[in-house]
């Protein structure tokens, strides 16, 4: 069994921010050092102090940002922490989030689904870029302003082969986007918005609300 770690950034209103998100640094920095295999963040990375733990976006919210600055950040990010990097990724479930953007309206799923489509094209193909997908409102071109000799209009690339692991959120035992990452080599990610499961369903036990099921069958751990 590999034991993970996953917190979201929220904490009491009272508590002083910086205290509270140095906190969540050195228990990250701790889970390393006691050998958890990874850590995730909701919407958030840690920084690169640490050795051997991977460090995972729990999640990016794909409905949120461009895909081009996502998978630019992502790509950095990699690099950064040597490979030991997984690309957590949601449409984005807040709807608090969704309204201060002026996206609370439109479908946050389709948004979803486009951008990774263009942030996988930005990391599979070479520059100058001319992505144009068929019914997806981000296009990305670099044709008119690349600068090859110099490096102008190229997009970083993953520090791993192709490209980092890939988990999605899972908030239902049997949606179809359990269906459609498998069928895309991502892995699903649970979380504790799950509640109380059905005898039978995940494996035949009973999750309770404070446990996160992570990807693969023997891997489970519990938020802070």
């Amino acid at each position: 069994m590999r034991l993970g770690y996953f917190t979201m950034p929220l904490h009491p209103l009272e508590r002083d921010t910086t205290q509270t998100l140095q906190e969540d640094r050195e228990i990250i920095i701790l889970a390393d050092q006691l050998g958890f295999y990874d850590a995730f963040v909701g919407e958030h990375l840690t920084d690169n102090d640490t050795k051997q733990i991977m460090l995972g976006t729990g999640t990016s919210n794909l409905s949120h940002s461009h895909p081009t600055l996502i998978a630019s950040q992502c790509a950095m990010f990699d690099h950064l922490a040597k490979g030991r990097f997984i690309f957590g990724i949601s449409p984005g479930a807040l709807a608090s989030d969704a309204e201060a953007l002026g996206i609370l309206d439109q479908d946050r799923n389709k948004i979803f689904a486009e951008a990774i489509d263009v942030i996988l094209a930005i990391w599979e193909r070479d520059p100058p870029y001319d992505i144009d997908f068929p019914d997806n409102r981000f296009k990305v071109s670099t044709r008119v302003t690349s600068v090859p000799a110099i490096g102008r209009g190229v997009l970083m690339k993953p520090y791993q082969n192709r490209r980092p692991e890939i988990v999605g959120t899972v908030v239902a035992p049997h949606s179809k986007g359990v269906i459609a990452m498998g069928q895309r080599d991502f892995h699903p990610m649970s979380a504790n918005f799950l509640g109380q499961l059905r005898p039978g369903q995940a494996g035949g036990g009973t999750i309770g609300a404070s446990q996160r099921l992570a990807r693969g069958p023997n891997r489970v751990c519990r938020r802070r």
